[in-house]
């Protein structure tokens, strides 16, 4: 199990390539309507910070892995969907200390990502299967009201071992 991370940090074109791709995401979800999943905001500046948050991570996942091309290629809000090839939904947190949550409808067969971040110094802490911790052990409702699967870094594979898969399958330039 992994106690390893990888600490990375996002230089300036980096943020604002990521800060592009949240103000992109939320003009399109005001556009349609979309609401915010688990009662989160779906506009103003909490709305926009949350998709700041997660494009630092997606984008430092991509640089990681080697598939820069491949990041941000989703442009219709579409549940369900995937971050990165081949099946990889990055999950990102605001504090380093907090664990990988996996939403209950979230799709078992995917590989979740664990990354936090802090200003511009994002936490890759490592990946699983969502039907390894989707299971009633890993099952809290710390806030009430939204359950979930809440998963400590240790238990997770590191991420280096998705590195060498994702090179494997050729996604990798």
């Amino acid at each position: 199990m992994n106690i390893f991370y990888v600490d990375y940090f996002l230089d300036n074109n980096s943020v604002a390539k990521a800060t592009r791709e949240a103000n992109r995401r939320q003009l399109a979800n005001e556009k349609i309507g979309l609401k915010g999943r688990n009662s989160a905001p779906d506009s103003g500046d909490i709305s926009l910070a949350m998709h700041v948050l997660g494009a630092k991570g997606e984008l430092a996942v991509a640089q990681y892995l080697n598939i820069e091309h491949e990041v941000f290629k989703d442009k219709i809000p579409t549940r369900g969907s995937v971050d990165l090839p081949p099946n990889i939904d990055v999950k990102t947190r605001s504090k380093h200390w907090m664990d990988l949550v996996v939403q209950l409808d979230d799709n078992p067969k995917k590989i979740f990502v664990h990354a936090t971040c802090e200003d511009n110094f994002v936490r890759l802490h490592g990946w699983t299967y969502g039907e390894r911790v989707m299971k009633d052990f890993f099952r809290k409702d710390p806030a009430g009201g939204r359950p979930a699967y809440f998963v400590r870094a240790s238990v997770l594979h590191s991420m280096s071992l998705l590195r060498d898969f994702i090179i494997d399958l050729g996604y990798a330039k």
